[in-house]
């Protein structure tokens, strides 16, 4: 979280930034910054955010508000990130989507997730 800020977007309780927008500055760190948790997987594999999502309201526009129990998610692990490629889905989903790391099966016409 990121604690402190003066804010104007209205996604903060207590000084802290929550939900939607903490969700949109973690995309973006995970992309632009080398000392993200997140950064191998993305900024390093080039995966960039969008130019119009540079700007939280357009985001917000686009993606519209987070949900409990929602976590953002790509269609296309190897593609950049915009609105035709990601989406809110629930958590509980993110060790059945496909990753870059994702091993694939094929078994009888099906190709699925190891975890699947």
């Amino acid at each position: 979280m990121v604690v402190g800020l003066t804010t104007k977007h209205g996604h903060t309780r207590n000084r802290t930034v929550i939900g939607t927008y903490e969700a949109w500055a973690d995309m973006r760190r995970a992309c632009a910054l080398p000392s993200s948790s997140r950064y191998a997987n993305r900024g390093a594999r080039c995966i960039r955010v969008c130019a119009e999502w540079e700007y939280f309201k357009k985001f917000l526009k686009d993606m519209g508000e987070e949900q409990p129990y929602n976590a953002l998610f790509r269609k296309e692990v190897n593609a950049n990130l915009n609105p035709e490629n990601y989406y809110w889905d629930l958590k509980s989903r993110i060790n059945r989507v496909p990753s870059s790391r994702s091993r694939m099966l094929t078994y009888n016409g099906q190709t699925q997730t190891r975890s699947q």
